[in-house]
């Protein structure tokens, strides 16, 4: 297989290694899962009422981006209307333009196409067409499930292609599905319009990402945010950067979350890496401090400089973490006491977008009860898909701060 047709196999890389690892316990081919998720397609569909709002729209457009950031084909059935928030990754002004024209702009040779044809599942935003009432699967303004359950869909094909039996207790979608933001974040309840100030963030990698996207698309927040990152992007990071598109090439990852700022949400970029070295000429940080960073140390770094409140979002294959710290209590290096060195890093796109969306609702909200928040979107049956439980000082703490002596 030459290079060009090889491209979509390095696009997903760190799915097809997250895949592997819960579906076949790191024992099936991973160019054979990546061919395989390239050869499934699912349709979604909506008619103009149901993304005729904000939140009809939200719904579509991330269900979209996190399935076809897997590689997934996706039939497209819904009205080219007005998008309302015409902000990144979308470039268009019309809504079936702008999906068609990002899905061929993500994983190479992924299909994107408005003809019917042969599907896997389809997924209905609101009540959908009247031929599905009944048949597809309801994607409702609040679900997580839509990419999860698209990704069980590509099962039995994937299972053909490797020639492998997925376990039997991986991750899968439920039944049922629950996962409440209000249940998480009460404040969410009611939220008006205020100015979030400035904040900075400690990586420009999937998380920041994922948790800006979410900023750029809630009405009435006003803010400056910092990102301090030095690295560029690659093409293995189109499968969960959400601001990513992939004729972005080797960009640096300030300049694309740059680009992406808008009139509510001003992103400025700092080319360097958060280090105990560099800290000082990074310094002051922000007084609220978001950090997306798969370093554990850097974490400790960011707690030594004890700024008012820090929410630390993280990843771990199947699911996503969010700890929230104020000034004087259990700190980031309390909740996270041990490095952890993987490379490459497990990752797919919908549990990178729920931390950077814990992230986003914990900042909007002004979250200050310091919790440790754990969400795992496949959820395992009928498990319990999160967990919330207070942060406690650790008396092995790191850096030995305040709260855990």
């Amino acid at each position: 297989m030459n290079a060009r047709q090889d491209a979509h196999r390095e696009a997903l890389s760190r799915t097809t290694l997250l895949i592997d690892e819960e579906w076949f316990g790191a024992e099936a081919d991973h160019d054979a899962i990546a061919d395989a998720l390239l050869a499934s397609t699912v349709r979604i569909s909506a008619d103009f009422e149901s993304v005729s709002s904000r939140a009809g729209q939200s719904a579509l457009i991330t269900t979209f981006l996190l399935i076809a950031r897997m590689g997934i084909g996706i039939e497209l059935d819904v009205p080219n209307c007005d998008v309302i928030d015409h902000v990144a990754p979308l470039r268009r002004t019309r809504l079936k333009d702008a999906l068609v024209d990002i899905g061929g702009d993500l994983v190479p040779g992924a299909l994107v196409r408005t003809e019917p044809g042969d599907v896997q599942e389809t997924f209905s935003i609101g009540m959908g067409s009247d031929d599905e009432k009944g048949s597809a699967v309801v994607v409702w303004a609040g679900d997580a499930a839509a990419a999860p359950i698209a990704l069980e869909c590509t099962r039995e094909a994937i299972e053909a292609a490797t020639g492998a039996t997925a376990r039997r207790r991986r991750p899968s979608p439920g039944p049922p599905v629950k996962i409440d933001l209000l249940d998480l974040f009460p404040g969410l309840r009611g939220l008006g319009p205020f100015d979030l100030g400035a904040f900075d963030a400690i990586s420009g990698g999937a998380i920041t990402h994922a948790c800006a996207y979410c900023l750029l698309r809630v009405p009435g927040r006003e803010g400056a945010m910092r990102v301090i990152e030095r690295q560029r992007t690659d093409l293995s990071n189109v499968n969960r950067y959400n601001l990513l598109r992939r004729s972005n090439g080797e960009a640096d990852k300030v300049e694309i979350l740059e680009g992406a700022s808008s009139d509510r949400l001003q992103i400025s970029g700092v080319k360097d890496l958060f280090t105990k070295q560099s800290r000082a000429a990074l310094s002051p940080l922000a007084e609220r401090v978001l950090v997306g960073v798969d370093d554990v140390e850097a974490r400790w770094w960011v707690a030594e400089a004890q700024p008012a409140w820090v929410a630390v979002a993280a990843t771990g294959n199947n699911l996503a973490q969010l700890t929230i710290h104020e000034r004087g209590r259990a700190c980031p290096a309390c909740a996270h006491p041990e490095p952890i060195v993987i490379d490459p890093v497990p990752t797919i796109s919908f549990v990178s977008f729920w931390a950077g969306l814990l992230q986003a609702c914990a900042l909007v909200t002004g979250a200050a009860v310091a919790e440790n928040i754990t969400v795992l979107p496949f959820a395992f049956g009928d498990a319990k898909p999160t967990v919330a439980v207070g942060s406690v000082p650790n008396p092995s703490c790191r850096i030995g701060c305040e709260a855990s002596r």
